[in-house]
Order: C-alpha cells, then structure tokens, then sequence
C-alpha cells in the first residue's frame, strides 16, 4: 500500500492539507511492519510510549530521518510525526498498519492498546 500525505491539490486516495502549514501523521501499527518513507524535509519520528508513572509521553524514535527514502521497521505501538512537505509512505504489510491525518481520523479514534485493532 502506498500512501500520499500531499500540501497540493486533493486527488483520489491522497490527503489534502493545503489548508495546514504542516500535517500530522500517526502510524497505528498492529502487528510490526515494514515501511518506507520518501521525503525532502528532516522528520523526528516518535514513538508514542506509556509509562505508569507519566501516563503517553512521546519518545524520539530512532534518529532524525533524513530527505530521501528511508526503510523502518515498526513494532506495535503508534508513531507520530510532522511535515510540512509532501511525504510518500510505502507500507509493505498494509493490514498491519493505520495511517491518521486530522484529515482522515474518525471522531471517535482512541489510541489502540499493543496488538488489539480499534
């Protein structure tokens, strides 16, 4: 599955966030995944962790991603980022994984516990 985080014109199955100077992406993984990222702009990718004493806290994951494309491997949790150009992801498991714009998220999304789907 591929998927177009755009700041361009709405197109059929891309997300349009013209209206945003940036966009924000979280990446719901059920089941560890593979994915890749094309991008022109430094991302922090982080991981949204939680801890009995602070509740979710975000935790860097792994180092700032670089423009260009970029292999990860994902393992269950939730992932969030910020852009403010176009980004194009490329997620080999596509079942495995959720992608959520503010554009895209349901009223009613909460944040999935490891290994359960919404």
């Amino acid at each position: 599955m591929t998927v177009s985080v755009e700041h361009r014109e709405e197109q059929a199955n891309r997300w349009n966030s013209s209206t945003h100077r940036t966009s924000a992406v979280a990446l719901y993984v059920y089941d560890a995944a593979d994915v890749e990222l094309t991008i022109t702009e430094i991302l922090r990718l982080s991981h949204l962790a939680y801890s009995s004493a602070d509740g979710f806290v975000l935790e860097q994951h792994g180092d700032l991603l670089r423009p260009g494309t970029t292999r990860l491997r994902l393992e269950v949790g939730v992932y969030h980022f910020k852009c403010v150009n176009d980004v194009q992801l490329r997620i080999d498991q596509s079942d495995a994984v959720q992608v959520v714009t503010p554009q895209t998220a349901p009223a009613d999304l909460r944040v999935p516990l490891p290994g359960r789907r919404p």
